[in-house]
């Protein structure tokens, strides 16, 4: 068996098995081309015959493997984190539009004053929607709120002496 048979049989081999634990789309030879150029840059030499073929493209292979896994993860990870903040967006202007209905109700406010909130209205909606942990781990609404102040939705109007009493406009888009 020649080597470039022999190397080809040990990364087919390698390659299935790093694709049962991998769920993200890598073909074969773009697996493949990784795994060599790691293999020359970890070993400074291209794979030759021998005993230790296996055992070094192996540890490549490995390198390899568990990098494109991470990094898979944390993609997930990272999307879901968007999707899970896009989705807090529309309830928080929601929970903030019916605030400030029942706001206006209440105090009898007029036009701007009436769509005026501090920061710490916010937090009281996040303490009333997610539990404690939620919300000291910034994962209620922190992420959404920044987002639609970034984005223009909310708009700062009266920075206050805390954050608490930062003073925002939620404006028509």
């Amino acid at each position: 068996m020649n080597l470039d048979n022999h190397y080809l049989d040990i990364l087919t081999d390698l390659y299935d098995d790093f694709s049962q634990h991998y769920f993200g789309d890598m073909p074969f030879e773009e697996w493949r081309c990784k795994v060599d150029v790691h293999y020359r840059e970890t070993f400074g030499t291209f794979p030759q015959a021998g005993n230790n073929l296996r055992k070094t493209l192996k540890q490549a292979a490995a390198d390899v493997g568990q990098k494109l896994i991470r990094n898979h993860e944390e993609e997930m990870e990272s999307a879901l984190h968007e999707e899970r903040i896009e989705a807090r967006t529309g309830d928080l202007v929601g929970h903030i539009e019916a605030f400030l209905r029942h706001k206006r109700r209440r105090n009898k406010l007029a036009f701007p004053f009436s769509q005026r909130f501090t920061r710490g209205d916010v937090w009281s909606i996040e303490r009333e929607i997610f539990d404690e942990e939620t919300c000291e781990r910034c994962e209620g609404y922190d992420p959404a709120f920044d987002r639609l102040a970034e984005e223009g939705v909310f708009h700062l109007v009266e920075r206050g002496s805390e954050p608490p009493h930062d003073v925002f406009q939620l404006v028509d888009v």
